[in-house]
């Protein structure tokens, strides 16, 4: 019974420090229509892998479509929100649930 209970304990810490994964940070390079490249400060994250949906700015959510060594490029229908030379965080984001 404790095996189970300390095994269960384990995992939801496990999972909790991946939801908590840290956010990256960067600057807007270009906008162009719908595409944002953003250039990354610092390394990137491990979870910064192209098809990867992230959160951008806690606001609206983009899918990374390159990943070029500090830069990073997203897809988003509100990528004119963002300005060129703007500081912005993404953190990873889950994709919506289909009907």
């Amino acid at each position: 019974m404790f095996k189970r209970i300390a095994v269960s304990l384990a995992m939801a810490l496990v999972g909790a420090s991946f939801a908590m994964a840290a956010a990256a940070k960067g600057t807007v390079v270009t906008i162009n229509d719908k595409t944002v490249v953003v250039k990354v400060d610092g390394a990137l994250a491990p979870w910064t892998k192209k098809g990867s949906m992230v959160r951008i700015n806690n606001k609206f959510n983009g899918k990374i479509i390159e990943v070029s060594g500090a830069s990073v490029t997203f897809s988003s229908p509100k990528a004119g929100e963002l300005k060129e030379g703007q500081a912005i965080t993404f953190d990873k984001s889950t994709a919506a649930a289909g009907c």
